[in-house]
């Protein structure tokens, strides 16, 4: 089977699985999490076989902030780069990148739920944290650089904002904002992943996330204030 093939078949399951499911009043974290499940099950799916509607969707209750339209969404999957480890939810950039119209629909009703709500999914808090060697002896902690790993649907989501803001955040921008940058920085959590080994969650109480596509932007407003 051709990739054209392939990739219009692993469509066509996720949109007969979203399909058949209703989604209209879910909450935040339940809507994320399914969507990540069925991704995932729809991706392993895909690999086992081969050992990869187009309009603004709204939502009740409109704040200030514009609506996120399927193009942005579409926009922000395209600008993310390839082959990226995943995060907690182990789903890699490459799959949304393939999942064709639905899982952008799904993504574009999320967003705009969160948008609404003012608040990110739990999930989209944890971060995995795993050890990089990167030189001399490996028996020594020092020789090691941590990397953090976030959830690809939730840097899909930050990248959209960036591309709203990234002119200048100053206080012209919608307070709604804000309001989701505060969520994103509320009770962050991460753990370290070292080959099977998992830590106890760790709380992160201050600075901006490692590996987040809006925390440049984040860092470089909040010194320019000072």
């Amino acid at each position: 089977m051709r990739l054209k093939e392939r990739r219009e078949e692993f469509q066509l399951t996720l949109k007969n699985r979203f399909t058949a499911l209703d989604m209209e009043d879910m909450d935040i974290d339940s809507r994320s999490t399914l969507i990540s499940s069925i991704v995932t099950e729809a991706a392993e799916e895909k690999e086992q076989r081969n050992k990869k509607p187009k309009k603004i969707l709204r939502l009740r209750n409109q704040t200030d902030i514009p609506n996120v339209t399927v193009r942005e969404v579409e926009t922000a999957v395209k600008q993310m780069k390839d082959n990226k480890a995943p995060g907690t939810d182990d789903i890699s950039s490459d799959v949304y990148k393939i999942g064709g119209a639905e899982i952008i629909t799904q993504l574009t009703r999320l967003n705009n739920q969160i948008l609404t709500e003012k608040k990110i999914p739990a999930a989209w808090k944890e971060a995995k944290i795993i050890l990089l060697h990167k030189k001399g002896d490996k028996e020594d902690i020092k020789n090691y650089r941590p990397i953090s790993l976030l959830s690809h649907a939730y840097k899909i989501f930050t990248r959209l904002i960036q591309n709203r803001i990234k002119i200048i955040l100053d206080e012209n921008q919608p307070r709604e904002y804000v309001k989701i940058l505060e969520d994103i920085h509320t009770n962050a959590t991460a753990t370290i992943h070292i080959d099977k080994d998992v830590s106890k969650p760790i709380h992160i109480h201050r600075g901006v996330r490692q590996g987040d596509t809006i925390s440049l932007k984040i860092f470089t407003t909040a010194m320019e204030q000072h």
